[in-house]
């Protein structure tokens, strides 16, 4: 588990309170003694002080390929995922998943066909 964002704020009131000799940091600020210590070393390091936040990994299909499944999908409402992974593989020449298959078509929202 890394460190969590912080407000740039809060970092130069820590640095602040450091600064001007107050003990108990940790207790006034609510967070952990190992927090402020790497807070601490990246400000002496010049490091960014602000985390930024991580949105995780880019999504398998970009808005052409899901405008690809999207057009399938419409064609042939009741395409079996397999049959649309290599729809996509075949006409966008990009290899993706079942499950990602399943999620994109999750964030299209496809009308679902009785039996599939």
């Amino acid at each position: 588990m890394g460190i969590k964002p912080v407000s740039k704020e809060f970092v130069e009131r820590l640095v602040e309170a450091v600064e001007r000799g107050i003990l108990s940091i940790a207790r006034i600020s609510g967070s952990d003694a190992s927090f402020i210590k790497k807070t601490l070393k990246s400000h002496r390091d010049e490091e960014s002080m602000v985390r930024r936040r991580r949105n995780g990994a880019a999504p398998p299909l970009d808005e052409e390929q899901l405008a690809a499944l999207q057009a399938a999908v419409e064609i042939c409402p009741e395409a079996t995922i397999e049959e649309l992974q290599r729809l996509i593989a075949d006409e966008c020449k990009v290899r993706v998943s079942r499950k990602s298959i399943r999620h994109a078509l999750k964030k299209l929202n496809p009308p679902l066909v009785k039996g599939a």
